[in-house]
């Protein structure tokens, strides 16, 4: 006990409890930045927890190494900027551990990281170098006092920043740079300037007569790199949506080529089919009674598919229909009159079967599969287009909760100028799209 004793007194040193306060609160703090904003954008890997707390536990204790170093460099009289690579090396090494803790490419967490850091070093200069250092220097003489105003900071600052940035965060799928050496390279960089500038100006902290300038200095390089940073996101966000539009406009452009090709073909089967059991009726063929009845049906049910004089609404529906029957879940179609014409084909059927899929998914998270149905209509009013599909929900649970198939919908209604509505009301849950007709929009 006596020797693990000698070996703390050895490790700081005669640091104080607020010097060790210092050193322990730019871990945690970087940490729990990086982590809020890292588990918004990416899944955790396996057994996330255990691994972050060992990260945090680990740099814990290695960040109370900044004092024999500190001695070391004071004895040798060594320059400032080695002081200075201590928390650069240290920043670094916390960055990359966690790739341990959670599934993330590289260059992502690079510039998470620089966001993380951004929002930790704001929390730093208002706190302490505005505040301990300037403004109240009595304050952290008042530790309990210090270390909840620290606390509360962090939970205001982060809180404002997770609001910004935690929608298209969340967007990004997990993947918001491309992952090459070139992206992994330039990131660095970026962290690396980002370092080096917020600990250039430790050097004007240190004299009175430009404090405030630092300060303020400081904080507009923050504010700057979060500004482009959200920026950044937003633009990254936009180009891939104008993709993601695109891609699933050809998708549904291809899809509906195919579907009313085969419709066609077997339109043109079922009407030989039908003359077909016409004729043996008339000429009454023994023994084959019951065989013709159920070839009717069959024919019934395919008439059954089509809902309008609208070959992409047939199309889609018919898929949508099917897909249901595959899952075993009930669809009741209603459609009302509409011009031919009111949606580009490609549009209409993308806005169909991303409606009908939604749907579906929405549907088969009820326990109680007798509970499952799709109820779909399709109606024109008052100049627009009113796509509405209701599912029976658990009363109170969350519903439509597929932000990304609900996001992809929301850019084709929008890209005819339309909108998406998904609420639940009791236990029913509705996903609307209302969108102008192509009179209305002209």
């Amino acid at each position: 006990m006596g020797a693990q004793t000698d070996l703390v007194a050895a490790l700081l040193g005669s640091a104080s409890g607020l010097e060790i306060f210092e050193e322990l609160r730019f871990v945690w703090e970087y940490l729990a930045a990086a982590a809020l904003l890292l588990a918004t954008q990416a899944s955790a890997r396996s057994r996330g927890l255990y691994r972050g707390a060992i990260v945090l536990v680990a740099f814990s204790l290695l960040s109370l190494g900044y004092f024999p170093y500190k001695d070391a460099l004071t004895a040798l009289n060594a320059p400032r900027l080695l002081f200075a690579c201590w928390y650069l090396g240290i920043s670094f090494a916390m960055t990359f551990s966690l790739l341990w803790v959670f599934d993330v490419s590289m260059p992502d967490l690079l510039w998470t990281s620089a966001t993380a850091y951004v929002t930790q070093h704001i929390v730093y200069v208002l706190v302490h170098e505005a505040l301990a250092l300037w403004l109240l220097p009595t304050l952290p003489s008042h530790f309990p006092a210090y270390v909840l105003l620290s606390v509360g900071c962090c939970a205001v600052i982060y809180g404002a920043i997770y609001r910004l940035l935690a929608k298209p965060l969340r967007l990004g799928a997990g993947r918001l740079l491309s992952d090459t050496p070139h992206g992994t390279l330039s990131q660095t960089v970026v962290l690396a300037m980002l370092f080096s500038s917020t600990f250039g100006f430790q050097h004007l902290f240190q004299m009175s007569e430009s404090r405030a300038t630092a300060v303020w200095m400081d904080l507009l390089v923050c504010g700057m790199l979060l500004g482009i940073q959200y920026t950044s996101y937003l633009a990254i966000i936009a180009g891939r949506e104008a993709q993601l539009t695109e891609s699933m406009l050809t998708d549904a452009s291809t899809h509906w080529e195919l579907s009313q090709a085969l419709l066609s073909r077997l339109g043109s089967f079922m009407h030989d089919v039908w003359h077909i059991v016409l004729g043996v009726k008339v000429a009454k063929v023994p023994g084959l009674e019951g065989y013709l009845d159920r070839v009717e049906r069959q024919l019934g049910d395919y008439r059954s598919m089509f809902f309008s004089n609208n070959d992409v609404l047939n199309s889609a529906l018919a898929a949508a229909r099917l897909l249901c029957e595959s899952r075993e879940i009930p669809m009741t179609v209603s459609v009302g009159k509409l011009r031919s014409g009111s949606m580009p084909a490609a549009d209409l059927y993308a806005l169909l079967d991303g409606l009908t899929r939604l749907a579906i998914e929405q549907a088969l998270q009820m326990d109680d599969a007798s509970r499952r149905a799709v109820d779909l209509e399709l109606s024109e009013r008052a100049g627009m287009l009113l796509a509405s599909c209701s599912v029976t929900c658990l009363k109170g649970a969350k519903a439509w909760d597929d932000e990304l198939g609900i996001r992809r919908l929301t850019l084709l209604a929008e890209k005819s100028g339309g909108t998406v509505q998904a609420f639940s009301e009791a236990d029913v849950a509705t996903l609307r799209a209302v969108i102008p007709l192509a009179r209305e929009r002209a």
